[in-house]
């Protein structure tokens, strides 16, 4: 996650950010992607607020992620989605864990 925001950083810094066509990512960097993809101008913003508002999200306690509130959250999602037809697996809680932690203000 921070890898991608810093290399786009650097780019953007030395001017060649509007320059790239293509970005591919992996893990963290996924994360990264679909963050800045949810405004379709990011790369003529400055960077700066995005690396930011990614650290504030990274450093902030994790601990509701595993309240009964989420817990309970987390069991109705992955039953909904077995109820669906999808083979669940504890990769799947883990992303619903993660998402929690990132992005739902717990």
């Amino acid at each position: 996650m921070s890898s991608l925001y810093s290399h786009l950083s650097g780019l953007q810094k030395m001017g060649l950010l509007d320059c790239i066509t293509y970005i591919a990512g992996a893990s963290g960097s996924t994360w990264t992607m679909s963050k800045l993809y949810e405004d379709p101008e990011w790369s003529q913003k400055e960077l700066s607020d995005s690396i930011s508002n990614a650290k504030k999200h990274v450093t902030r306690k994790k601990i509701g992620a595993l309240s009964m509130q989420r817990l309970k959250y987390y069991r109705k999602e992955l039953k909904q989605a077995a109820k669906d037809g999808q083979e669940t697996s504890f990769t799947d809680l883990w992303g619903l864990m993660i998402e929690s932690m990132f992005y739902n203000g717990v």
